[in-house]
């Protein structure tokens, strides 16, 4: 297998600089987040009888107290319908648009091929 690897921090300075008003959007407004670990798990051969749902709501790009980027919360996995104020919406969706299709780029991908007794440590 391979294990892409996305410079998360690259891409939110890219988006800031190249679209500022996109950069607030997702720095001002909470993100709808959740899943389902057991049902969403339909490949797993393990017995569930109980459900994992994890829910958030929480800013992509989180700035420190002197609006800095300090910490970049973001899942494909856990999107869902946002709960947002309507006229934010278009604006907000047209920003998380660009930000996901940012993050698959080649610009701030690296693919690292995986092979049996190797492992892959990120800190």
């Amino acid at each position: 297998g391979v294990n892409t690897l996305v410079d998360g921090f690259a891409v939110a300075e890219e988006l800031k600089r190249t679209d500022p008003e996109a950069f607030r959007m997702l720095s001002s407004y909470d993100y709808d987040a959740a899943r389902d670990f057991v049902s969403s798990r339909v490949d797993s051969s393990q017995n569930h009888t109980k459900r994992l749902l994890v829910t958030r709501k929480n800013r992509i790009l989180q700035l420190d107290s002197e609006g800095q980027l300090h910490k970049i919360m973001y899942h494909e996995v856990f999107r869902m319908p946002l709960e947002l104020p309507y006229d934010i919406f278009p604006k907000y969706y047209a920003a998380l648009d660009k930000f996901a299709y940012m993050l698959h780029s080649d610009k701030f991908c690296v693919n690292q091929p995986m092979e049996k007794g190797k492992i892959l440590l990120m800190h």
